[in-house]
């Protein structure tokens, strides 16, 4: 038997990927266009891929000897309990966006994802969020084959150089709804994915089953109290903490900061959506956060660079396991 908690949350969540999944009834706005178009590349996915041995259908099918936390490490650069604590940067590596209608659909003009993503890790990145969304966010499953790619030959370089550099991770952005999209990925060398929860709703239960079978970490995307929640419930241990509602386009600059004070300190958390200065990303390490992710901010900004390192000196306050940001 749930709790009446759990049982409210349910329904909520259905109510809410009901809103963007449509459950069969015709688009009626972009995001809608974009789940529907998914359902039928997943469909594909399953037929190219149904061969018993194809390395993809290995993936579903079998649970992992290993598990990955290269995610983890790359967002979180300290241990709970230190006096102070660094600041991790995602890039969020797009060409196109959905979420905002009243912005420019256009975000980066890059012909090469490799060579943004090293560009991007030059600058001080953490982790790079690889867009593979082709009708929506204009990337590739090539995209991110070329930034793991170009992830590996750096991280050659350095060792070579004998130059011990932070931790850096690859994650695989897109939406994701079947575990085919999760192997997929996996394949091309990524070191996790991002789960919307507004999109899975219920379904999130098996997504992040599926990451665990198959060794890898997920970033659970959340916009509510109750997503959160209901991710922690499930057992999700990265939230990364959107100011975009994804279901009316609508912005809410204080989203993240208010739904960051509902999840403990052991939990790592990414605040996303609309941030783009120095005084936005540190008001949200003093509230907790692990992690800020950058979209546009590293397009339009004067100086992307000078912006990243602002936020990688930051000394932001210590946090304590089980305490809540």
């Amino acid at each position: 038997m749930r709790p009446l908690w759990k049982l409210c949350f349910f329904f909520l969540c259905v109510g809410r990927a009901a809103a963007l999944v449509g459950n069969g009834v015709p688009p009626k706005d972009f995001m809608l266009q974009l789940i529907e178009r998914k359902k039928y590349e997943v469909a594909k996915l399953e037929r190219s891929h149904a061969d018993p041995t194809d390395p993809v259908k290995l993936r579903v099918g079998y649970v992992s000897d290993s598990s990955s936390y290269a995610v983890t490490r790359a967002l979180r650069l300290f241990t709970l309990g230190e006096e102070s604590r660094r600041v991790s940067v995602v890039g969020d590596l797009k060409r196109l966006s959905p979420t905002a209608p009243n912005m420019p659909r256009t975000v980066g003009t890059f012909a090469d994802a490799g060579a943004r993503s090293e560009e991007l890790f030059k600058m001080g990145a953490n982790v790079v969020m690889v867009n593979t969304d082709s009708f929506g966010w204009g990337g590739s499953m090539e995209d991110l084959s070329s930034v793991t790619r170009a992830k590996r030959e750096r991280e050659k370089r350095l060792k070579e150089d004998g130059v011990e550099g932070s931790p850096t991770a690859v994650v695989c952005k897109d939406l994701i709804i079947h575990p085919i999209q999760v192997a997929l990925a996996l394949e091309h060398g990524c070191d996790g994915v991002v789960l919307l929860a507004s999109v899975l709703g219920p379904k999130l239960e098996d997504l992040l089953d599926a990451c665990t079978i198959m060794g890898t970490e997920a970033i659970v995307e959340v916009h509510t109290p109750n997503e959160a929640e209901y991710a922690l419930e499930l057992g999700a241990m990265i939230l990364m903490l959107n100011n975009w509602d994804r279901t009316d386009g609508v912005w809410h600059p204080e989203q993240a900061e208010a739904v960051r004070r509902v999840i403990p300190d052991n939990v790592v958390t990414v605040a996303c959506g609309g941030i783009g200065s120095s005084e936005q990303c540190r008001k949200l390490s003093d509230v907790g956060f692990d992690a800020v992710a950058l979209g546009r901010a590293l397009e339009l900004h004067p100086d992307p660079k000078q912006l990243v390192r602002n936020i990688r000196n930051f000394e932001a306050p210590p946090l304590l396991a089980g305490v809540n940001g």
